[in-house]
């Protein structure tokens, strides 16, 4: 089974522990699943609400990204 190394936690770990860069070249990200996602905590909980006026603003952008979002789709259909 093949391995790599994460640049953060320095542990050699499964490439299926691995978000991809680049899908279709196959490409991996530097940085596993977990030490992805506590980079990303520690990102928001500098600025939770520059995060959550950027979230907002991500969603009423993009509203066919999120069906599921029943408040944007209220407002649409009337």
């Amino acid at each position: 089974m093949d391995t790599k190394e994460c640049k953060d936690c320095k542990q050699e770990l499964s490439l299926d522990l691995y978000h991809y860069s680049n899908k279709p070249k196959g490409t991996l990200k530097s940085y596993c699943k977990d030490c992805s996602y506590d980079r990303a905590q520690a990102h928001i909980a500098k600025d939770p609400i520059a995060y959550q006026y950027y979230m907002k603003r991500y969603y009423k952008e993009n509203p066919d990204k999120y069906p599921g979002n029943r408040r944007l789709a209220l407002k649409r259909n009337g």
